[in-house]
């Protein structure tokens, strides 16, 4: 099982670095999951595209409601109390630690596009949990 963060899913809708990587995990069989504030943290990146002009605010839109095509979406609120453990002890944000911690419920791994995040997380009990999306 594979957990999805914004960074990689993002890359689904705006040409980014690291697109073609990103959409190749679409084409595998493993399971893609996500906690539920990936489609804010998406739309929040698709916003920033559309200000900078490089997609329309109907493709953002679009985006958005496809975007459970993509991943499965799952409740931040059973993993919050993981996610701010997993934050205090490694620096990271509660946001981040999301993804984290629904790795490690679901014995996963995080797919990122933030290489801060896997350096930061490097050295920890969840540096197993991470990978990282790089562009090729």
């Amino acid at each position: 099982m594979i957990v999805i963060d914004a960074g990689v899913a993002v890359k689904w809708f705006a040409p980014e670095p690291g697109t073609a990587e990103a959409e190749a995990l679409l084409a595998t069989d493993e399971p893609r999951v996500a906690p539920e504030h990936l489609a804010a943290e998406v739309g929040q990146a698709l916003l920033r595209h559309y200000r900078e002009g490089g997609v329309t605010l109907d493709h953002c839109r679009e985006a958005i409601s496809h975007l459970r095509r993509y991943v499965r979406l799952f409740s931040t609120e059973a993993l919050a109390s993981e996610a701010l453990e997993i934050a205090a002890m490694s620096g990271c944000s509660v946001y981040d630690a999301l993804y984290v911690a629904a790795a490690e419920r679901w014995h996963g791994v995080v797919v990122t596009a933030d290489a801060k995040l896997v350096a930061k997380l490097g050295r920890s009990r969840w540096q197993s949990r991470l990978r990282l999306l790089a562009p090729g």
